[in-house]
């Protein structure tokens, strides 16, 4: 979505307040691919970090949909660096990508070219790369896509691939 500017100063009173309330850890995410890790991991009792790597690509204009050429050593490193800078922390990843990932909503996008687009070897492919990274818990976003997809398109093969790892 659009989200709004960032302000450290607005974080920082809200942790303060949420750590008033509650003593349950905090968790601060910053972007798989394109964060730093570093401001929401000093900040945070847990960093939550995401894995879209499929995503429509606005910065190269003749690929229409760019698939990140990151290995899972790249979270590694990443996640690595940040427990010898700051400290062993723990790390989820709190959206893993097993959805269509597209500018416009999925009823707006014929059905062929979703299922193009993001196929059920993405899928497939995603949750292997998520394993390789070795993050403990995974958090699947995408699932009203799969139940629009078997309930209203007659495409179950995606509830049924989830169905499998739970």
């Amino acid at each position: 979505g659009k989200c709004p500017s960032f302000r450290k100063k607005f974080l920082e009173q809200e942790i303060t307040l949420i750590k008033s309330l509650d003593q349950r850890p905090i968790i601060i995410s910053d972007s798989g691919e394109l964060g730093l890790w570093s401001g929401a991991y000093k900040r945070a009792d847990i960093l939550g970090t995401t894995m879209y790597r499929k995503v429509q690509s606005k910065f190269i204009p003749i690929v229409n949909y760019f698939t990140y050429p990151l290995g899972p050593d790249f979270f590694k490193f990443k996640a690595g660096l940040m427990n010898q800078l700051y400290g062993p922390k723990e790390i989820i990843n709190v959206e893993l990508q097993t959805e269509l990932w597209a500018e416009h909503r999925p009823p707006e996008i014929p059905l062929q070219e979703q299922l193009r687009i993001f196929s059920l070897n993405d899928f497939q492919s995603n949750i292997e790369y998520a394993k390789t990274v070795g993050f403990e818990k995974n958090y699947l976003w995408g699932v009203e896509w799969w139940f629009w997809l078997k309930e209203k398109q007659g495409h179950p093969e995606f509830w049924e691939e989830a169905k499998k790892l739970f």
